[in-house]
Order: structure tokens, then C-alpha cells, then sequence
């Protein structure tokens, strides 16, 4: 099924304007949880999912989201048949089945019940 123009850019608006922005808020809610809550940063569940939490957003911000906008300049300039679009769509690909298999294993580790001791 050939991609249109319009459906990346509506992938990236969501990246940009819906996704990133959750993101930011859960690291907030999260950070304050620990603090408020009977957690530390110390235990080695959160340092996991911390550490997770970041290579997820790197992955994202220096990876995905440049891959998505040469995607969409490719699509304008060469059209959706050219090598180049194509394996940007293959590396966009790559990249979402990455960041989908880091998410389940950030949110496998945070799903440990909740105490006070490690």
C-alpha cells in the first residue's frame, strides 16, 4: 500500500505535538512519585526503568524523529518509489519495532509491586 505525503505528516505531527509532550510529563510524574512516594532512586527497578526511559527518548529525538522528517523531504523530492524513501521507511520500521520492545521492558520493570525496600 503506496504511503501518502499527508499520512507522515500526520505521523509526525503526533510525534511532535502528542507523543513527546506525554513523554515529558510522565518523566515529571514519575520523578515525583519517587519523591513523594515510599521509592528511591536507588532501588534497582526504577534505575532500570530510568535508564530505559532515557534510551527510549534518545532513540526517539536523535533517531526516529530525523528519520520521519527526511522521510517526508524524500517523498517531496524523489517520490515514494526511490531507493532512498524506501529505506528510510525500512529504518523508520527498525527504529518503531526498537522503541516498542524498549516499552514493553520499561513497563514490564515498572510493574513491580510497589515497597519500600530493593
Amino acid at each position: 500500500m503506496p504511503v501518502s505525503v499527508r499520512s507522515l505528516r500526520g505521523v509526525k505531527f503526533l510525534d511532535d505535538r502528542v507523543a513527546n509532550p506525554s513523554y515529558v510529563g510522565l518523566a515529571l510524574i514519575g520523578v515525583a512519585m519517587v519523591l513523594i512516594g515510599p521509592w528511591r532512586f536507588d532501588m534497582l527497578w526504577i534505575a532500570v526503568t530510568i535508564g530505559l526511559y532515557v534510551a527510549f527518548a534518545a532513540t526517539g529525538l536523535l533517531l526516529y524523529t530525523s528519520t520521519l522528517s527526511r522521510q517526508i523531504r524524500v517523498y517531496e523530492t524523489d517520490g515514494p518509489t526511490s531507493a532512498e524513501f524506501t529505506a528510510l521507511g525500512n529504518r523508520g520500521r527498525v527504529l518503531g519495532m526498537v522503541m516498542g520492545a524498549m516499552t514493553t521492558e520499561r513497563t514490564r520493570c515498572s510493574r513491580r509491586p510497589p515497597s519500600a525496600t530493593d
